[in-house]
C-alpha cells in the first residue's frame, strides 16, 4: 500500500525531470511581459501534470485489459513527448522565441531540407539527451502506470471514476483546448510543444506552399541598346550595417563609376518571397499568377543574346525553388548546393560559399569574348546560424568572408579584362537582426531587417550613367529597382504600353526618385505563409510599421533607430499617404485589421 501511496510523488518527480527542468532552464522568461502571463504558465503547468496523472491512470486501466496495447502507448508516449519537450527548448535557446506553427508546416512541406537543418541546429548532444530521455521515461512510466489494484469492479477499480479524480484532468483538457483558439496562452513545454504540432498540421493543410509552378510570358529578342557584362551578387541575410566593405573599396579603386546607396530597403524579409520579387521585379504582394507570369533577369538577357548563369551556394530543395528557377527556362548554365556532389552541407543547408564563386568564375571566363554574359551569384554563409572557415586568414565572421569571396570574383574579372565593360551589382535579399530576443526577419519588419546594401558599377565603357545614379544615392530606393534599371540599359524601359506581363514594381535609378515615393516590404501572402503577419510602408523620411504587437510609425530622419512611435500624434499630412497606400493593397489591409483595428477603420476611410 505504500508503494501506491508513493506513486503520485514519483509521477511528479518524473514530470518535473521530463518536463519543468527543460522549461525552466531553456525558457525565455523576459518574454512572458507580466504577472498575468506568469501566472497563466503557471496554469498551464498545472493542467500539464494533471494531464499527465490522468494518462498514467489510464494506461494502468488499459495494462489490466490489453497489456500489448499499453505497452505501445508506453512507448509512443515515451518517444514524442522528449522530441517535443528537447525540441520546444532547442528552439527557444537558439531563437529566444517560442516556436511557430509555421516552423511545423515548414518541416512537413520540406521535410529533407528541414531534416538537415535539425541536424545542423541540434547536433549529437542534442540526439544523445533525446534519447536518454526516452529510455528514462519509459523505465519511469512502466513502472509507475502499473495495473491499478483489483479486478475490473473492485473498489480500487470503482475508485477511478471518483468525480473529484476526473475534474483535474478535465479542466486540464479545457484548458488545453483553449489555448489551441488563442495560441498566446503560455504553457509548458510538452504541451506548447504539441499545441504548436496540431497548428502547424492544420497549418500544412490549409495553405499553399513554395513558389508556383512558372506559366511565364516569353520575351521578345532583340538586340540590346548595351550589352555590358552583368553582374549580380545576391548576399543572404546581409543588411546595410555591416554592409560590403571589401567590395566597395575594391570597385571605387577601380576605373568607372560606383554608387552606393545609404537609403536601400527590400521588398521582403523573406528569402522566399524577396529574391522572386527581386529577380522578377514584381511587387511582394503580387498574386500566384503573377509570379508564374513574370520573366526573371535572365530570361530577358537570353532575349538580348547574352549567356546567362545562376550559381548559388544555397539548398534549392524547399520553396519550389528548383521548379520555379531552374526550370526548362531556367540559365544556360547553373549549380547549387546539390550540384556540387560530395561537399559537405555547413551552413543552413548550403555548402561553402567559395564553390559558387569558383563555378561563376569558370562559366564566365569560359564565355567567348564577344558574347556578353548575365551571372547571378547567391551568397548563403551569412544566413543564420552563419559559417566561415576557421582557416580563413583574411575573414572574421561569414559577412567578411563573402565579401573576400565577392572581391575574389571580381579580381579575377579584371584580370581577365571583362570588369571594364561590365556593370556590377551587389545587395542582398534581407537583413538580420542580430539583437537577443528580436523577430525573426520573415517577422520583423525593422530597419536593421529591411535596410540593405545597394552598390551599382559602371565599368569606364558607360560612365555616363553614373551622374543620373548618383543622384539618387541618398534617395529612398529597393532592390526591386535592380530590374527596371537594367533593362533600361538594355534599352527596353519603360516596358511598352499593354504588354501582357505583370508591372514591375521598382523605379529605374537612372531617372530621379521622387523624394515621395513610396515602398512597400512584405513577407507573407501568396508565396508564403506564416502565422505571424506584418509589413512596412515607407514613405520619403516617414515609416508605417505593422507588426505583431501592434501599429507604429517612425521619421527615420529624426530616429533611424526606430525608437519613437509617433502614430499617436502624427500629422495628417505624414499619415494618411502612408494609409492610402495600405487602403490600395487589399493584402495590407487585411493584416492591419487584424493588428490594429482602429488604424484600419480609417484607412478604410482613406480608400473610401
Amino acid at each position: 500500500m505504500w508503494r501506491e501511496k508513493l506513486r503520485p510523488a514519483c509521477l511528479v518527480l518524473v514530470w518535473s525531470v521530463a518536463v519543468a527542468v527543460p522549461e525552466i532552464v531553456f525558457r525565455p522568461w523576459s518574454s512572458l511581459g507580466g504577472l498575468l502571463p506568469a501566472l497563466a504558465l503557471a496554469l498551464g503547468a498545472a493542467a500539464s501534470l494533471a494531464l499527465w496523472f490522468v494518462f498514467a491512470r489510464r494506461v494502468a486501466r488499459v495494462r489490466a485489459r490489453r497489456p500489448a496495447a499499453a505497452w505501445a502507448v508506453l512507448v509512443l508516449f515515451s518517444i514524442v513527448v522528449p522530441l517535443l519537450v528537447a525540441g520546444t527548448s532547442r528552439y527557444r535557446a537558439l531563437l529566444s522565441a517560442d516556436p511557430r506553427a509555421g516552423a511545423v508546416a515548414f518541416f512537413l512541406r520540406w521535410p529533407d531540407y528541414g531534416g538537415t537543418l535539425v541536424t545542423e541546429a541540434t547536433g549529437q548532444a542534442f540526439l544523445a539527451t533525446v534519447v536518454a530521455s526516452s529510455v528514462f521515461l519509459f523505465v519511469a512510466l512502466a513502472l509507475l502506470a502499473r495495473p491499478l489494484p483489483g479486478p475490473p469492479g473492485a473498489p480500487g477499480a470503482e475508485e477511478e471514476r471518483n468525480w473529484r479524480k476526473i475534474l483535474p484532468g478535465l479542466v486540464a483538457l479545457v484548458w488545453f483546448l483553449a489555448s489551441l483558439a488563442v495560441p498566446s496562452l503560455p504553457l509548458s513545454a510538452d504541451l506548447h510543444g504539441v499545441r504548436t504540432a496540431i497548428l502547424g498540421v492544420i497549418e500544412f493543410l490549409r495553405t499553399p506552399g513554395g513558389l508556383p509552378e512558372p506559366e511565364r510570358v516569353a520575351v521578345p529578342s532583340g538586340k540590346p541598346a548595351r550589352a555590358p557584362c552583368v553582374v549580380l551578387l545576391l548576399h543572404e541575410s546581409l543588411g546595410a550595417d555591416p554592409g560590403t566593405p571589401r567590395t566597395e573599396a575594391f570597385l571605387k579603386g577601380r576605373p568607372g563609376t560606383t554608387v552606393l546607396f545609404s537609403r536601400a530597403v527590400s521588398a521582403a524579409g523573406a528569402t522566399d518571397v524577396s529574391v522572386p520579387s527581386l529577380l522578377s521585379g514584381i511587387a511582394p504582394d503580387a498574386s500566384r499568377s503573377d509570379f508564374a507570369r513574370a520573366p526573371l533577369l535572365w530570361h530577358e538577357a537570353r532575349a538580348l543574346g547574352y549567356r546567362t548563369g545562376l550559381f548559388s551556394a544555397q539548398d534549392f530543395r524547399w520553396a519550389n525553388f528548383e521548379s520555379f528557377f531552374l526550370g526548362p527556362d531556367g540559365p544556360d548554365e547553373w549549380r547549387t548546393a546539390a550540384s556540387f556532389a560530395g561537399e559537405p552541407r555547413v551552413n543552413d543547408g548550403g555548402v561553402d560559399d567559395a564553390l559558387a564563386i569558383q563555378a561563376a568564375i569558370d562559366f564566365v571566363l569560359a564565355t567567348p569574348a564577344g558574347r556578353p554574359c548575365f551571372v547571378v551569384v547567391q551568397f548563403n554563409a551569412t544566413h543564420w546560424p552563419g559559417w566561415w572557415p576557421e582557416q580563413s586568414s583574411v575573414a572574421r565572421s561569414p559577412a567578411e568572408y563573402v565579401d573576400s569571396l565577392a572581391v575574389r570574383l571580381l579580381h579575377v574579372l579584371a584580370e581577365a579584362g571583362r570588369l571594364d565593360d561590365a556593370v556590377v551589382v551587389s545587395t542582398a535579399d534581407h537583413g538580420f537582426d542580430p539583437t537577443p530576443g528580436a523577430l525573426a526577419p520573415f517577422e520583423s519588419f525593422s530597419e536593421r531587417v529591411l535596410r540593405v546594401p545597394l552598390l551599382v558599377h559602371f565599368g569606364p565603357g558607360l560612365t555616363d550613367l553614373g551622374g543620373p545614379l548618383a543622384g539618387n544615392s541618398g534617395a529612398l530606393v529597393s532592390n526591386l529597382d535592380v530590374y527596371p534599371t537594367l533593362l533600361d540599359i538594355w534599352g527596353r524601359w519603360p516596358l511598352p504600353a499593354g504588354t501582357d506581363r505583370p508591372a514591375l514594381a521598382g523605379l529605374c535609378l537612372l531617372a530621379p526618385v521622387s523624394p515621395d515615393r513610396v515602398h512597400v516590404s512584405l513577407s507573407t501572402g501568396a508565396l508564403r505563409s506564416w502565422p505571424v503577419e506584418g509589413f512596412a510602408v515607407h514613405r520619403g523620411r516617414f515609416k508605417l510599421r505593422v507588426e505583431e504587437s501592434g501599429a507604429a510609425l517612425f521619421d527615420l530622419a529624426e530616429d533611424p533607430g526606430e525608437e519613437r512611435d509617433l502614430l499617436g500624434g502624427a500629422a495628417t499630412e505624414d499619415l494618411d499617404p502612408l494609409l492610402a497606400e495600405v487602403a490600395a493593397r487589399p493584402a495590407l489591409h487585411a493584416i492591419l485589421e487584424r493588428v490594429d483595428p482602429g488604424l484600419a477603420r480609417r484607412t478604410r476611410a482613406l480608400g473610401d
